[in-house]
């Protein structure tokens, strides 16, 4: 199985290679590539680029650097039509992700959208992108899920990765 992950973001690494190493123990003779960070690297993933290339903040600095957004983009599209994923898991960065997303669906690539951009506090412009882009959507927040299945899109709360590892926190979600 080819599993590609894309993240921009520090966070959305450390999340992805746990993710990986749990899809490990279900997929060992999987080979996963993209983008990512150091965590995904550690836990397996042939990285294509670096999240230290992507990670901007604030709208001008991502006004600037425009033109290598756009060649990052176009690289991975290329590397996507050269290997053919199986599979696609994209991790948060929604400017990126999503745009991603729709090249995906026209090239006939299963894609599941793991840490969703917050599209119940940002407005539901975004609920579109997710519904025609993606197969899946890998919840962070049990409302999320029910929010999502209003605009009929496929989701599967799996918990918060940072509230799970808080013990008071965890206990008071299971009451």
């Amino acid at each position: 199985m080819n599993i590609l992950l894309i993240t921009g973001e520090p966070s959305g690494d450390s999340h992805g290679g746990k993710l990986v190493k749990e899809l490990k123990k279900l997929y060992p003779e999987a080979f996963f590539w993209g983008i990512g960070g150091n965590e995904m690297k550690d836990a397996g993933v042939h990285l294509s680029q670096h999240v230290k290339d992507h990670s901007l903040i604030g709208a001008i600095e991502i006004i600037k650097h425009l033109p290598r957004i756009f060649s990052q983009m176009n690289a991975i599209k290329r590397e996507v039509v050269k290997r053919k994923p199986d599979l696609a898991i994209l991790i948060d960065y929604p400017g990126f992700n999503l745009k991603i997303a729709e090249f995906l669906k026209k090239q006939g690539i299963p894609t599941i959208y793991y840490i969703i951009p917050q599209v119940w506090a940002w407005g539901e412009a975004r609920v579109n992108a997710l519904k025609k882009f993606t197969d899946k959507c890998l919840v962070i927040f049990n409302f999320e899920q029910a929010f999502l299945s209003k605009f009929g899109i496929s989701a599967e709360f799996v918990g918060h990765p940072l509230i799970d590892k808080v013990p008071a926190i965890n206990a008071d979600r299971k009451n």
